[in-house]
């Protein structure tokens, strides 16, 4: 039996920190030794760390991987809203430790993606047309979600295309009659609402409507364990919530 992992937290102060960090205390698996926010440092922090759980801000990435290359420390990453100079700090970290990256933690989640890639391959060739919503608590800092884009990337699998070319954020004025190429995005902030996430597929007589709803933390913060207990012991590499469930496809981030 493999002794508990030492658990880092970073962003420990945060809503999902803290529930990693409830969930973690009270499961055998793990002793969480280091509780860590922007601010504080990593390097010295996360010494005694076997495994580092992230969920803190994008603009904090560039120290913290830095650290974990630095003590050879694996890194499991909820944040979202990075830069692409981010992502390439994060891709150039994967080449000395493991670490696995997600958008969001919910086998829900993961689940809603696969069926949406699936009906995009049924609907989109036969005159439907697709928009994705997506709800969230008033203060979250990006837009779209983390989570939309990774649905909107697997449409854009699903029809052999980027989906950044077919994205339109939201409407205003007079847009025009809408194209059959387009991939609507709209963002929607307010209440303490923790996420959720429609994809509508629509034609002329019906429409096909794909959800997740989250009302608990629990759900991330657990599937953010399960990726520590995965990725602890694996070789350098960029890792996605589909590696670590073997599933398929995977992201390009």
């Amino acid at each position: 039996m493999n002794s508990p992992i030492q658990l880092g937290v970073f962003g420990a102060k945060g809503k999902m920190g803290q529930e990693i960090v409830r969930l973690a205390s009270s499961d055998p698996r793990f002793t969480v030794v280091a509780q860590l926010d922007r601010g504080d440092d990593p390097l010295r922090g996360f010494v005694s760390c076997d495994v580092i759980i992230d969920f803190s801000h994008p603009s904090a990435t560039a120290s913290l991987v830095e650290a974990c290359v630095a003590l050879d420390k694996a890194l499991v990453s909820g944040t979202t809203g990075h830069t692409s100079e981010e992502k390439a700090t994060i891709r150039d970290a994967a080449q000395k430790i493991p670490i696995l990256h997600a958008p969001n933690f919910s086998l829900g989640v993961m689940v809603l993606g696969r069926l949406v890639q699936e009906a995009a391959r049924w609907l989109l060739g036969e005159g439907y047309e697709v928009e994705i919503v997506e709800l969230h608590h008033r203060n979250k800092l990006d837009a779209p979600s983390g989570t939309a884009c990774r649905l909107a990337e697997m449409i854009g699998q699903s029809m052999q295309r980027q989906w950044q070319e077919m994205a339109r954020f939201g409407r205003a004025g007079q847009t025009g009659p809408r194209s059959k190429e387009e991939l609507g995005m709209h963002s929607l902030r307010g209440g303490d609402v923790i996420g959720e996430h429609t994809v509508l597929f629509l034609t002329e007589g019906e429409r096909l409507e794909l959800s997740h709803k989250a009302w608990s933390r629990a759900a991330f913060a657990s599937g953010a364990l399960k990726g520590a207990l995965w990725i602890r012991n694996r070789p350098a590499g960029l890792y996605s919530i589909e590696d670590m469930l073997g599933s398929q496809p995977k992201s390009s981030f």
